[in-house]
């Protein structure tokens, strides 16, 4: 009777505060769990409904351990006595009632056990399978980022194509502004000879700064087959460069408008890059 008693007193309510530590420890890792977690959305619920779960069968576990408790003080103080004198007594038909009311409390706190193993064998399974979701998360957020770091590259690549084409198109339009500027200074010194040889040309001088005006004057006034000749083929050099200006300004503008474009695809892959979460936890 003696050892009976202290078996129960080794299964008293400061057993089940023993288990607290345990129970904290516990959450401390869900909530760990759920810090390093947290910015996928996928894992974050996963991860909440599994603390939920195992929040849940604490309390089940602790109310089933309490149970636990209390039948067998039940057994010990109050059953086990009575049938000892059932007996004492001589009265086997009594002894045998108190037997199979015991034979039921046992059975149902077995149940209650069993339910519980039961429950922890299933939630051992549901946290299993959490880390193959961690697992699986983990390979689609490296594929993510693989594949966003390839896509800021290429982009970069792109754009840093686009500007050394503008800066060798910027570059081909200062040399052709050269050329047009040297090509009309020639025309000028042109008009300045002409001027110097013919007397009724002598108002050119003051205007040679009016290419096109020299030019037509010049055709109008000069009948010399040489010097028109000469005059026409100045003109469609400094033709042929003002084109090659129109052509090459078009062309910066057109890359300047395309480097934009391609700045705004580059800030756009920088934010989508950014906005996927760090896997190093996982």
């Amino acid at each position: 009777m003696a050892d009976s008693k202290m078996a129960v007193s080794q299964w008293s309510p400061t057993f089940v505060k023993e288990l607290l530590p345990a129970a904290q420890k516990t959450a401390l890792l869900y909530h760990l769990s759920y810090l390093c977690l947290a910015n996928f959305p996928n894992l974050e619920r996963i991860i909440r409904s599994r603390a939920v779960e195992t929040q849940l069968l604490f309390g089940s576990s602790d109310a089933t351990m309490l149970k636990c408790i209390l039948t067998s003080e039940n057994l010990v103080q109050s059953l086990f006595p009575m049938l000892t004198k059932a007996v004492e007594k001589n009265k086997p038909v009594l002894a045998v009632k108190f037997l199979a009311k015991a034979r039921v409390w046992i059975k149902e706190i077995i149940s209650e056990v069993d339910r519980i193993v039961e429950k922890y064998d299933l939630h051992n399974k549901d946290v299993a399978s959490s880390t193959s979701d961690v697992i699986k998360e983990k390979i689609d957020t490296d594929k993510k980022i693989t594949a966003q770091d390839h896509e800021m590259k290429q982009t970069e690549n792109t754009l840093n194509d686009l500007k050394s084409k503008l800066q060798k198109t910027t570059e081909e339009l200062a040399a052709v502004e050269r050329k047009i500027n040297s090509k009309s200074q020639e025309i000028q010194e042109f008009a300045r000879s002409i001027t110097q040889k013919s007397k009724g040309l002598g108002i050119f001088a003051a205007i040679v700064p009016f290419i096109g005006l020299v030019v037509k004057s010049i055709y109008d006034a000069v009948h010399d087959p040489e010097n028109v000749a000469h005059m026409k083929a100045l003109e469609a050099e400094l033709n042929n460069l003002v084109a090659e200006k129109t052509a090459l300004k078009q062309k910066q503008w057109q890359l300047e408008l395309q480097i934009i474009d391609w700045q705004m695809k580059s800030a756009k892959a920088t934010f989508d890059r950014n906005s996927i979460p760090d896997p190093i936890h996982l």
